[in-house]
């Protein structure tokens, strides 16, 4: 009886490993990744894309200022046309303009 109830106990933990083992791994395939590649999985537009968007926004002029906010997926732009200053914001996803300032 002895070896039967160890022989009952090996099969028992080695069903249980083998369970536990795929569920680690289960889990470990739909885990989200860190770092910017997973950040955004959506397309983005490129920066020639929104510099063009921005300047016909601003009707012209030369661009001062341009960068992108990963945070907050959005691409800032500044504009000097003329005596006005454009400080355009536009979704980096969609390129939808978010935001336009203009000064004098």
């Amino acid at each position: 009886m002895t070896k039967r109830w160890s022989h009952v106990l090996a099969v028992g933990a080695f069903v249980l490993v083998g369970v536990a083992g795929t569920a680690s791994a289960a889990s470990a395939a739909v885990a989200p990744q860190a770092g910017p590649s997973s950040t955004y999985a959506a397309e983005i537009i490129t920066a020639d894309e929104a510099k063009a968007i921005a300047l016909e926004a601003s009707g012209g002029g030369t661009i001062t200022k341009f960068e992108f906010k990963e945070g907050h997926s959005e691409y800032r732009v500044e504009i000097q046309n003329g005596r006005l200053e454009h400080r355009i914001r536009l979704d980096a996803a969609t390129g939808e303009i978010t935001r336009h300032d203009i000064k004098d």
